[in-house]
């Protein structure tokens, strides 16, 4: 069953200007969110509320395919008038800063690296093989593939 919920907090008429974005957070989810996923999206409404950014959260419940579900998520985006579509794992925390910055970065799709489940040292991003990673100037590298757990379109 998709829910969208709607968060009112940045809207045109709060401090006189229109919100900078309007973000979609879309999360494919089993069951329910783990405990750091509530945590850390109560940290981001709040600071984007400030940041006058608006927000959607769209939940996606019982989907045993994440990639028909991340498709469902797609179509559901392109009928609102959000400007990013940001999925997020729901079996993941963050921090409210880094959304802020993956979210400001300029470019069709931006990615944060996190560790996989199973392995606490190793990542799930492929970097081009025999290329020396530089940074560019945001702090990011370009890969030919990212994960979708942390991702903003």
């Amino acid at each position: 069953m998709a829910t969208i919920y709607g968060y009112l907090g940045a809207t045109e008429t709060r401090g006189g200007a229109p919100p900078s974005h309007h973000v979609m957070i879309a999360t494919p989810v089993g069951v329910s969110p783990c405990t750091d996923y509530v945590r850390s999206l109560a940290a981001t409404v709040e600071m984007l509320s400030r940041c006058n950014i608006r927000l959607d959260l769209h939940m996606l419940q019982g989907h045993c395919h994440v990639d028909d579900s991340r498709n469902i998520i797609i179509r559901d985006f392109l009928t609102t008038q959000c400007t990013d579509l940001f999925f997020i794992d729901a079996d993941m925390g963050w921090k409210a800063q880094n959304f802020l910055r993956l979210l400001r970065v300029p470019g069709d799709v931006a990615a944060g690296v996190y560790t996989h489940k199973s392995d606490a040292f190793t990542f799930p991003f492929h970097p081009p093989p025999g290329v020396e990673l530089r940074p560019n100037e945001h702090g990011l590298y370009e890969m030919p593939k990212v994960a979708t757990g942390f991702m903003r379109l």
